[in-house]
């Protein structure tokens, strides 16, 4: 029987199972840091996709074998959505605004853009940056407002699809 973290009481050999002062990463505590005049709306992010890789296969043909190793990296796009708010600063209006004039000219219909270097950081109980993701070379290839729906009465929101070159994971309590 495995305990999770501060459940142990009255268990028999406590040396293998986590002690109460463990403290488990949550999914709501994170912050995401750049992107020029989206600083002023992150507070209104509400869900982002962390870094991942993937590789290409490479083949190696022996005789009758196909041996597989890893070939070039590719690191995957993620999503970060904000609520869509509209007192004070509007957000999904911050990112059409940002996206049309960083990124792609729609007055004069040319690419105008200059890929940044972005940080996702996980936070613990505190507040205080436990784990970074240090993305380079992003820009948005998406911007998606949801769907509207007379229906529903969810809160309204705008996705981007933040590219990046690659990324860099570090362990902010290893130093």
């Amino acid at each position: 029987m495995v305990a999770l973290p501060g459940f142990n009481i009255g268990q028999k050999n406590q040396q293998q199972q986590p002690g109460a002062t463990v403290e488990t990463a949550r999914q709501h505590r994170w912050k995401f840091a750049t992107l020029d005049a989206l600083k002023e709306i992150l507070i209104y992010a509400h869900k982002a996709g962390r870094p991942k890789v993937e590789f290409d296969r490479a083949h190696l043909h022996h005789i009758q074998d196909v041996l597989l190793f890893p070939g070039k990296q590719k690191w995957l796009p993620i999503d970060i959505s904000f609520y869509h708010v509209i007192t004070n600063t509007d957000a999904a209006y911050q990112i059409y605004k940002w996206w049309s004039t960083k990124v792609i000219d729609i007055n004069r219909s040319r690419i105008n853009l200059s890929k940044q270097t972005c940080t996702l950081e996980m936070l613990n109980g505190e507040g205080t940056s436990i784990y970074r993701y240090t993305m380079y070379g992003c820009w948005p290839s998406k911007v998606t407002p949801d769907e509207l729906d007379y229906t529903s009465s969810k809160i309204s929101e705008v996705t981007f699809t933040l590219e990046m070159d690659k990324s860099k994971e570090e362990n902010l309590q290893e130093k």
